[in-house]
């Protein structure tokens, strides 16, 4: 994850690791806050429009470019990406920082 500014840029790789291909699945992105205090840890700024992955074989993968419109503060901003099947399953999950 980039932040340029106000410019929030994440790049990211899915990468099929499993056996089976992959298909109908789509790459999610969340930026989120933690102030340290009790009541304000993981505090979603942006759920990002979720990205299509095409059929994914064993072993290939696919690249994203994601951006991010938030344009508060960004001092301790965090991200979760995750790849979800059509069926709702999380198969690959990420937390990322700055």
């Amino acid at each position: 994850m980039t932040v340029n500014g106000k410019a929030i840029t994440i790049n990211s790789t899915v990468a099929n690791t499993s056996g089976s291909p992959v298909a109908n699945a789509k790459l999610t992105a969340v930026l989120y806050e933690d102030l340290g205090t009790d009541q304000h840890h993981y505090v979603v700024r942006d759920i990002l429009t979720p990205s299509a992955i095409g059929n994914l074989n064993p072993g290939s993968q696919q690249t994203f470019n994601l951006a991010s419109t938030y344009s508060g503060n960004t001092a301790n901003l965090k991200a979760v990406l995750y790849v979800q099947t059509s069926s709702g399953q999380i198969i690959q999950a990420v937390q990322i920082t700055q």
